[in-house]
């Protein structure tokens, strides 16, 4: 079974972006993430028409700082909406805040959006499951959002489905664990 999602780009080291899946090349190494880490690189002259990939975004979250203050019932609609491809049909305003902002906005279990609140200056913070991450038809899209606006990821999740172990296996994974280049990780077995 080939692990395959045409909504994101294929630019992980060892992989060849011309195949759905890189059969010969593994990858050897991880780069080590470190939190707050910050990585300045932009992907140039990619062709939108063939974006494969070994692995998806299963969650995101993410904070926007506006020029001026929010007035909208519903901060970022037009963004969710036409890049994100979050339907607005069942949207609610939450009754509490969230992690220090005064108000939150439930996306029907797609995630959350917050804001308000002196001590988070005027900036909104989303956060989309993997539900809401599975709407977005153009990643590139979401990435050309970001590189325009003053917004930063506090967090990303991303999931690699390889049942057969042709790309990378658990034993793999477990040396690099073992190694030290893996951090941060959370084990999810079904």
């Amino acid at each position: 079974m080939k692990a395959h999602n045409p909504n994101i780009p294929n630019t992980g080291p060892g992989l060849d972006q011309s195949s759905d899946v890189a059969d010969t090349q593994m990858v050897e190494s991880p780069r080590i993430v470190i939190r707050g880490e910050s990585i300045q690189t932009t992907p140039t002259n990619i062709d939108r028409t063939n974006l494969n990939s070994l692995s998806l975004i299963d969650f995101l979250g993410f904070t926007y700082f506006p020029n001026e203050i929010v007035k909208e019932e519903f901060p970022l609609k037009d963004l969710l909406v036409n890049v994100f491809n979050i339907p607005y049909q069942d949207w609610k305003q939450a009754k509490t805040g969230w992690q220090g902002y005064s108000s939150r906005i439930i996306l029907d279990g797609y995630g959350l959006v917050a804001y308000g609140g002196a001590s988070q200056k005027n900036s909104i913070h989303v956060e989309l499951s993997g539900a809401g991450c599975a709407q977005v038809k153009d990643w590139l899209l979401v990435h050309d959002w970001f590189v325009t606006t003053d917004s930063r990821i506090t967090r990303i999740d991303l999931a690699h489905d390889d049942f057969s172990g042709k790309t990378i296996s658990v034993a793999k994974a477990i040396d690099w664990y073992e190694q030290g280049l893996i951090n941060g990780v959370r084990v999810k077995i079904q």
